[in-house]
């Protein structure tokens, strides 16, 4: 049997032994997990980066293509094509109306000749005539009464 005295020493040894071994193990594992993580972190931010910059193309590229459907002078032509359209429209019938006013009969026949513009818009423009035909006795007597 071995004295209590080597027990103890032989004790302490395995334990501050292991204490060591612990201690370094446990400074390689805090080492390692802090590499992987500051890995892992700049592998997220790079992947955080590629999607901002993915976001952002896709915004100017979304926004490009709406001011160029919308652009101020395409629409402004537009709309000053259409309104000459209608305008051109409401001429024909204010001419029907007063040739109807002053008793003629009138035709008003128009030609749909379409122009290509320079934007690739139709613009409907054409000739108008207007045929008058004398009332006949008939129609005359109609009025007077």
């Amino acid at each position: 049997m071995q004295p209590i005295e080597s027990m103890f020493r032989r004790t302490s040894h395995r334990v501050t032994r292991q204490r060591d071994l612990f201690a370094l193990r446990a400074k390689k594992a805090g080492n390692t997990f802090s590499n992987e993580t500051r890995q892992a972190s700049r592998e997220l931010a790079s992947a955080v980066k590629a999607e901002a910059g993915a976001w952002g193309s896709y915004v100017r590229e979304s926004t490009q293509k709406v001011t160029n459907v919308i652009a101020p002078k395409a629409l402004e032509r537009t709309l000053l094509v259409r309104a000459s359209v209608v305008l051109h429209t409401l001429e024909q019938r204010v001419k029907q109306r007063i040739a109807k006013l002053d008793g003629h009969r009138t035709r008003v026949r128009v030609s749909k000749v379409k122009k290509q513009l320079g934007n690739g818009v139709a613009h409907i423009s054409g000739a108008v005539t207007t045929t008058r035909r004398k009332a006949s006795a008939s129609r005359g007597r109609d009025r007077a009464s």
